[in-house]
């Protein structure tokens, strides 16, 4: 690599770097702090989720606590420091936000996800919806996971 290519790399690292902090808040915010738009969404979409859902994360909600709603980087949630940072303006309906909150409530909830009893009950739990999925369709287990690539209503 040229020494002009690998400035111009060193330099947009810098700045990356640079924006992520600035955009870090030194107090992690809630659901409740996002920007009106964000939040009525949000709401919105907790609002018609299945009521067991709903009552986690209801019950859960001043504990999911964002340190970054504009990330550039990779979104995720950081077990060590208790924070999720997300980019709410390219999140597509929200679905990363809810992904990084599955892991948030798995952390609150200490870990179930890593008991070996609960991998083998969500496995099962997948796969009888599969079965169920493919007989409902004639589906092959081959074409059910290329189908499962698109979306798969349930």
């Amino acid at each position: 690599m040229s020494e002009s290519r690998n400035s111009k790399n060193k330099f947009k690292i810098i700045k990356e770097n640079l924006i992520e902090m600035i955009n870090d808040y030194k107090v992690p915010i809630t659901i409740n702090d996002f920007p009106n738009n964000h939040k009525e969404a949000i709401t919105n979409i907790i609002g018609k989720s299945p009521r067991s859902i709903r009552k986690v994360i209801n019950e859960n909600i001043t504990n999911f606590r964002f340190k970054n709603i504009k990330t550039l980087k990779k979104e995720r949630f950081n077990s060590l420091t208790n924070d999720i940072k997300i980019n709410l303006e390219k999140d597509e309906e929200y679905k990363n936000l809810f992904h990084e909150i599955s892991h948030n409530i798995d952390y609150i909830l200490g870990r179930p996800s890593q008991d070996k009893i609960f991998k083998k009950l969500i496995i099962e739990d997948f796969n009888r919806a599969k079965n169920a999925y493919m007989v409902k369709y004639n589906l092959s287990e081959e074409d059910f996971f290329l189908l499962s690539r698109e979306k798969i209503e349930f």
